[in-house]
């Protein structure tokens, strides 16, 4: 897969209800609308640490994992990451068993940044390798490799710990 991403069920023997009680309790709810998560809090009364950001609706939520907070010369800054898995769940109840489907994926706004990135570079290095085979030397096609690479690495490191902990807290959070 170019980007990453993930899928996974959880099976929990709580009612769907439940379930979304349990996530609101630790998520810091947004209202929906045309940037989703970048809206400002619903919650009245604020989470003292809340796991999530995001939307939890009826029967399905979006929220992405908050990675935290720091104090520096009194200055409270949340701390970001542009590679932060968006958490899409729907959730099913048969008999009385509620099954959890969620898919992790990369935000649409990175997506489309990634798209460009890789376009600009991936046409970098194949004119690099033309360049290389008319004679005039490899330099640009392994500097272009190298961005390609480079953005790869920094996308996956970027986005795995944190869907991986997102996993543990969520599977955590339904199965208890």
């Amino acid at each position: 897969m170019f980007f990453p991403g993930m899928k996974f069920t959880i099976e929990s023997h709580r009612t769907p209800e439940a379930l979304l009680s349990r996530l609101r309790s630790v998520t810091d709810l947004y209202e929906e609308g045309y940037l989703d998560i970048f809206q400002y809090s619903l919650d009245e009364d604020k989470k003292i640490d809340p796991d999530f950001k995001g939307v939890v609706r009826e029967t399905d939520f979006k929220i992405i994992p908050r990675i935290g907070t720091f104090v520096w010369f009194g200055i409270n800054f949340q701390l970001k990451n542009s590679f932060l898995p968006m958490i899409v769940g729907r959730l099913h109840q048969e008999n009385s068993q509620t099954t959890v489907e969620i898919k992790m994926r990369l935000m649409w706004h990175i997506i489309l940044f990634l798209v460009i990135w890789f376009a600009g570079t991936g046409f970098a290095f194949l004119a690099g390798l033309l360049a290389a085979i008319t004679g005039d030397g490899i330099e640009g096609a392994v500097v272009a490799a190298g961005m390609i690479l480079s953005g790869q690495l920094l996308m996956r490191v970027g986005f795995y710990p944190s869907a991986k902990l997102a996993r543990q807290k969520l599977e955590t959070l339904f199965r208890m």
